[in-house]
């Protein structure tokens, strides 16, 4: 017999308006092949600033509600399965993909692995009712278990912070043992990309204008060598160390950091040699482009097919890769930062993201609790944003992907992998992102990964200029 009520409350998106409205809702039912969820937590993201401020639908959008629950990054318990479904159990506890592709064999994109851009799946949190709610109903593929021991705030912040920066540097890098890789942006995701190559067995090369965050990027493994110091830009630094790069992975996107990137020096015209001791990346090197603070970034053609590079770009992630980063988190080689709020507090908890005033934890993912935890998944009650654990918080026995105590460890992920030369990420201590310029909700859509830029919707113009100082050296 159900325990669960029949009705609660939601925030929703309502088209005409940019604040959050807290809404009386049934509590939905199971899909036949589907499940309901009890959210234990809830990742928050600057595209769910995007989406509030969308004045009405895109165009090309299937979203099936005028309105709908947001949310698109979800842990939580199962309470009810679909008629259909086999393989879960009643309280076995999950994580929610939110872009978990529609599965179909005639599907374009999933048919061929990227179910992320699949065009006719549900998308929760984005037009459709996603986990900023105490209960929320999902496709049974959208789910993946929560390994045993991983608190559930951490577990929904990897859905997105640290499932994009692992498809960007395995699914789409390929980053292998050995390699030397540059990850520009220590935000959200580049935080937990850097984590990501050093569990890979690579050489991680780190950029951001920000010294505490590159000194946080030493604490969790970054050689102080391998810190491209804040008043010498990339280019500088490659070329006094003879750096040979494989893969270069770009978490803010400007036209400054694409070409340091791809920067080689001088080139002979007629010879295709370099007539530099050294270049960022190497000849037959990758670029992956993640970051989308800027939306258009112009191609050195010449230095591109001279130097055979290959210019990848990469986009929020798979179910495979969201799995591959929670046993990496089980076994604590990925440690998300993240601090926590309270539901009732997410108005206010999006407008301080909006404007800006979370910068000094750009490597740091906010979660609120959805609910009251079961003793084996215990969730801080309240962590502020200087880190520190509030009441009934449990410090005994931190969860991997938690800290002790939960202090900070930098700044903050999403609208920004950059604005701050990034924004958040996720652990009971920090993570990465960033926003977009002027925001409608299809660019909404598009910011899922936490790239962008800018507070209050436009582009931080004090902020590029540091990039630019930052890249030129």
């Amino acid at each position: 017999m159900s325990t669960h009520p029949k009705t609660i409350h939601v925030w929703q998106k309502r088209f005409g308006t940019t604040e959050p409205q807290l809404v009386e809702v049934p509590v939905p039912s199971a899909p036949p092949d589907g499940l309901l969820i009890k959210v234990h937590a809830a990742g928050v993201c600057h595209s769910d600033v995007a989406l509030l401020n969308a004045p009405s639908k895109p165009p090309e959008a299937r979203w099936p509600y005028d309105s709908y629950t947001l949310g698109h990054e979800g842990c939580g318990e199962i309470v009810a399965i679909g008629d259909k479904v086999t393989g879960w159990n009643v309280g076995d506890m999950v994580v929610i993909d939110a872009v978990a592709g529609c599965g179909a064999d005639d599907c374009s994109e999933c048919t061929r692995g990227l179910q992320q851009i699949c065009q006719r799946g549900e998308a929760y949190g984005i037009g459709y009712h996603g986990s900023y709610a105490p209960y929320i109903a999902i496709k049974a593929r959208a789910a993946a278990k929560l390994p045993d021991g991983v608190a559930p705030e951490v577990g929904a912040v990897a859905t997105d912070a640290c499932m994009t920066a692992y498809h960007a540097v395995v699914g789409t890098g390929r980053v292998t043992e050995g390699q030397v890789v540059v990850v520009i942006g220590i935000g959200g995701l580049g935080f937990n990309a850097l984590q990501i190559v050093l569990a890979l067995g690579a050489r991680c090369i780190v950029v951001d204008q920000r010294k505490d965050v590159l000194e946080e990027a030493v604490k969790f493994g970054i050689r102080e060598a391998d810190v491209v110091p804040v008043e010498e830009g990339l280019v500088q630094f490659a070329k006094r160390h003879g750096l040979v790069v494989d893969t270069v992975i770009d978490f803010v996107g400007v036209q400054e950091t694409f070409d340091a990137a791809q920067e080689a020096g001088e080139i002979s015209f007629y010879y295709c040699q370099s007539t530099m001791l050294t270049f960022t990346v190497r000849f037959g090197g990758t670029l992956v482009q993640v970051g989308l603070l800027s939306p258009h970034i112009a191609i050195n053609n010449f230095l591109s097919v001279r130097k055979h590079l290959s210019i990848l770009c990469s986009y929020g992630g798979t179910m495979e890769d969201l799995k591959q980063c929670l046993r990496l988190i089980a076994d604590g080689k990925l440690r998300p930062q993240v601090v926590t709020g309270k539901l009732e507090d997410l108005p206010k908890v999006l407008e301080d993201l909006h404007a800006g005033k979370h910068q000094n934890y750009s490597h740091v993912r906010l979660a609120v609790p959805g609910t009251t935890a079961d003793p084996q998944h215990k969730t801080p009650t309240m962590a502020s944003l200087s880190g520190q654990q509030g009441a009934g918080s449990d410090t005994s026995k931190p969860a991997p992907g938690q800290n002790q105590t939960g202090e900070s460890m930098g700044d903050h992920q999403q609208t920004a992998e950059t604005q701050s030369s990034m924004k958040t990420g996720p652990e009971s201590k920090t993570g990465g992102g960033s926003q977009d310029t002027k925001i409608g909700a299809g660019d909404a859509i598009k910011d899922l990964s936490g790239e962008g830029g800018g507070k209050g919707g436009k582009i931080d113009e004090s902020f590029v200029e540091g990039v630019k100082d930052k890249v030129q050296g």
